[in-house]
């Protein structure tokens, strides 16, 4: 894979994963796609965005678990003390839903390539 032009865009590959593990996503735009897991205790929703300006992944994960209000506080305590022990990404609640969420974005250099080999 030395030419750059013959490489997948990132979303590709995800996708392609994504459909062999058969959970169900869409793509709104080429540099987009949604997908949906399901488990015992809640339901997850992936977030994959690929920007090609800064060569860079951005992966959200969000849980559909919302914190009553009178625990709010006691929730961003932990996650604060989670996050101190994390040394790539961060967690947090959405300021839209109030749902916590999983945030991270893989950087590369001027190649894909790099990328490709991450993912």
């Amino acid at each position: 894979m030395e030419n750059e032009n013959i490489l997948l865009n990132p979303i590709d590959i995800i996708e392609d994963v994504i459909h062999q593990k058969k959970w169900n996503f869409s793509r709104a735009a080429d540099h987009e796609l949604v997908a949906e897991i399901a488990s015992h205790w809640c339901a997850y929703r992936l977030y994959f965005t690929w920007s090609e300006n800064i060569n860079a992944l951005s992966f959200s994960i969000t849980f559909d678990i919302k914190f009553p209000e009178t625990k709010l506080n006691k929730a961003y305590e932990l996650l604060g003390l989670i996050n101190e022990n994390l040394w790539i990404g961060h967690f947090d609640i959405t300021s839209k839903n109030g749902i916590p969420a999983f945030r991270h974005t893989l950087l590369s250099n001027n190649s894909t390539e790099t990328l490709h080999k991450k993912i």
